[in-house]
């Protein structure tokens, strides 16, 4: 089905990552609007449906998604709610963008694509750092080998939290492997789509800094040819998000930095030491992002991220999982 008028969205959690969202709706008022909000805080709905000007409220998203008017819904939930919410979304006839992970595990991810494909409708994955001209390019230079072939990745995805900033972080039932669903997913995404394969063998460590749940991790990638590490913290202070990629005639160095607004980042890539771009993106990443989901909605195509594309991450993700509870190397 292709949506050829404004696109009119539904907004399920008013929490800290919705704001995001929000403002990319805002930037793309043009083709989009903000119909409905839920969320089961009725504090959260007040201040919400204020600031972004949205009339109808759900305190149940399940009165939300009975909404006719409604043709699409974005999930800003914890990640442990993703699989039961975006199942009922899809089955009442939404088309659906649901943060990242897509959910706890392969498994309930799978689910997830199959009824999507059985509703005909369009599934998205928030992976939002793939949605930038900085990273865009670097996945364009690897994919024409300007650097050679691409054989060693390292990312370090190190950022400081003083406290959770929502409670659910600290529960080990809500929460589990908190370092590597939050944070991993979005680096465990870039090296599957930068190597456009997945990995022969994972292992995993991760512990317990700060936090009551695990807030450090080390992931090793083998691709039997080529080998990707992925460092993750949420203690290190100053901040330090950057990715390597080193190839056979040379490397590259992407580095991203937060800028003053919330969820807002600048970005530096550089290519055997000489710099190709640097500053401020604009539009978001997530204004990017939202555009994409829009225009496979009005072309009646696959988003990028779609949930097909995102079930190799989260395969890869089953692995990393399995070699952290067991202390093997895993093989896929």
């Amino acid at each position: 089905m292709v949506i050829e008028r404004k696109i009119k969205f539904g907004i399920i959690g008013c929490g800290r990552i919705s704001h995001a969202h929000c403002e990319a709706c805002k930037n793309l008022r043009e083709e989009v609007m903000i119909e409905a909000i839920a969320d089961i805080n009725k504090k959260h709905l007040v201040e919400f449906s204020r600031k972004y000007q949205v009339k109808k409220i759900f305190s149940d998203y399940n009165d939300l998604l009975k909404d006719k008017e409604i043709d699409a819904v974005i999930i800003c939930l914890p990640y442990y709610l993703h699989k039961q919410v975006t199942i009922d979304a899809l089955r009442s006839g939404k088309h659906v963008l649901v943060e990242k992970p897509m959910a706890l595990n392969y498994v309930q991810a799978q689910k997830i694509a199959e009824i999507a494909e059985k509703e005909n409708r369009k599934l998205m994955i928030g992976q939002s750092r793939r949605f930038c001209d900085a990273v865009m390019d670097m996945k364009k230079r690897i994919d024409k080998a300007d650097i050679g072939e691409l054989f060693r990745m390292i990312i370090n995805f190190l950022v400081f939290f003083e406290e959770a900033p929502t409670d659910w972080w600290n529960k080990k039932d809500m929460a589990g492997e908190l370092i590597t669903l939050l944070q991993g997913s979005h680096s465990v995404d870039t090296v599957v789509w930068f190597f456009n394969r997945l990995p022969i063998r994972v292992y995993s460590i991760n512990y317990i800094k700060k936090f009551p749940v695990v807030d450090e991790g080390d992931i090793l990638l083998d691709f039997g040819d080529a080998t990707a590490s992925i460092h993750l913290s949420l203690n290190t202070k100053p901040a330090i998000h950057e990715i390597l990629a080193i190839g056979t005639s040379g490397l590259m160095k992407l580095s991203e930095y937060p800028l003053n607004k919330a969820f807002s980042f600048g970005y530096r890539l550089e290519k055997n030491g000489k710099c190709i771009l640097d500053g401020k993106q604009e539009p978001s990443n997530y204004t990017i992002q939202l555009k994409e989901f829009v225009r496979s909605l009005k072309e009646n195509r696959e988003p990028l991220t779609g949930g097909k594309e995102i079930l190799r991450t989260m395969r890869v993700i089953d692995a990393i999982l399995e070699s952290i509870s067991s202390n093997k190397v895993i093989e896929l």
